[in-house]
């Protein structure tokens, strides 16, 4: 066995944040505290007497600051997560976080609450285990487990430079994806082959599609209705990998980033993946607005209606988002509608075979598809309508006497024989 790894402490790092579940706590706010343990071997800091060669704790420290200090969430267990998500992207083996919350609004007189959290090595002992594992007995008289190796666990833990986002792993992620420009159903419907395709990415489950207006910010331009969906796929691909694979797959459908908010024939966004908190410039999940967006939650609780973003239900936030009532639409078997082949003879990619809604009383062969309206009625369609364009600015006097100038000459009818 490897000798123990070493350990550099962050104690007292206090922020003042609005973390909690009354109303109260979000609007005064509170002190938090955070004590940090980072397990790391520093000989090779020792011998060299060089920055670069260990953590640089007090960049760690402003870090930690910051999140007591910023977003705020309803348990201290999840600002322990996010805490510890930044403590192992230091290089650390493991963590050990404790978040004090002194101040918090319980009946009972408490000096303190806390929280404390292992992450990292997968075989961490809690602090007893270690105290005790020389002796061989536990405080309650019950043998320790053995020193965990951490060498052995650091192997399998993000190598220099390099963060859990670049991990591959089997998680469970759910994606959304919209489109509003050129022909959003087959785009949408090639898009969740395209991504089905990918190797380390299965399609599990699909929502119904969802018609909504485009939320637009303050004074921007009006747009047409996006079609919406949201997929559940397993993958085993690195967060990173995973998101330039939803990039690569929206370029090949012709998306081009020009406006924020802006039209797009393809939009496909990560919104979770499992056991994964970032806060990145590149990828922040979950996603930092899925919980106000309609288009996003209907059709997921839909798919889903047990799904859950942190402690709160879909299903409620889908209910109390500000653009609700943005959604006009829901069709449930949109994916079993065959896309008929093009000029090119190209065959057409969805047959029925892709996984629809589990809940989904399917409609098939040559019967009509079943729309639900937003009342939860149902209605027969022959197809899905394609989302009308804006129509065309109506012209003026002038340009309209450009267009007569302009137009082709009328042949002159041939002359009659009159012979």
């Amino acid at each position: 066995m490897s000798d123990p790894k070493d350990c550099i402490s962050l104690v007292g790092i206090t922020g003042y944040g609005k973390h909690g579940v009354y109303d109260f706590e979000r609007e005064e706010g509170q002190t938090f505290t955070a004590d940090v343990d980072l397990y790391t071997d520093t000989r090779t800091a020792a011998s060299t007497d060089n920055l670069e060669n260990t953590i640089d704790y007090s960049v760690l420290a402003e870090d930690i600051r910051s999140i007591l200090a910023g977003p705020p969430s309803n348990l201290i267990e999840q600002v322990a997560e996010h805490v510890a998500r930044v403590a192992l992207e230091t290089g650390a083996v493991a963590t050990r976080v404790c978040i004090h919350k002194p101040d918090a609004p319980i009946e009972a007189k408490a000096k303190d609450v806390t929280v404390t959290i292992w992450r990292g090595a997968e075989v961490v002992q809690t602090v007893s285990d270690l105290l005790a594992a020389n002796s061989g007995d536990l405080p309650n008289g019950s043998k320790a487990a053995p020193v965990p190796d951490l060498d052995e666990a650091a192997a399998r833990l993000p190598a220099s430079g390099q963060t859990t986002l670049d991990i591959p792993a089997t998680r469970t992620a759910v994606l959304a994806l919209g489109a509003n420009l050129a022909d959003p159903i087959v785009t949408l419907r090639r898009a969740v082959a395209d991504l089905d395709k990918v190797e380390g990415i299965t399609v599990r489950q699909v929502s119904p599609l969802v018609r909504s207006a485009a939320v637009l910010e303050k004074d921007q331009q009006g747009q047409p209705d996006y079609l919406d969906a949201v997929l559940q796929v397993e993958t085993s691909l690195a967060p990173l990998e995973l998101l330039h694979e939803c990039n690569r797959i929206e370029d090949a459908h012709g998306r081009i980033r020009t406006e924020h908010w802006g039209p797009r024939t393809l939009d496909i966004d990560i919104i979770t993946i499992e056991g994964v908190h970032s806060q990145t410039e590149e990828l922040t999940l979950p996603h930092p607005r899925a919980r106000e967006r309609a288009f996003v939650l209907v059709p997921w609780a839909r798919m889903d209606p047990s799904a859950k973003l942190g402690t709160e239900a879909i299903s409620d936030l889908a209910e109390v988002a500000p653009d609700r009532a943005g959604i006009k639409r829901t069709w449930e078997n949109w994916l079993d509608v065959v896309e008929a082949a093009r000029e090119d003879g190209e065959p057409a990619p969805f047959t029925g075979t892709l996984p629809l809604p589990s809940w989904e009383a399917v409609v098939r062969g040559n019967q009509t598809i079943r729309v639900v309206d937003d009342d939860g009625g149902f209605s027969p369609v022959g197809a899905i309508p394609k989302i009308p364009q804006p129509a065309p600015k109506k012209r003026g006097v002038f340009g309209r006497m450009w267009d007569f100038l302009r137009r082709e000459p009328t042949p002159s009818p041939e002359p009659k024989d009159e012979r």
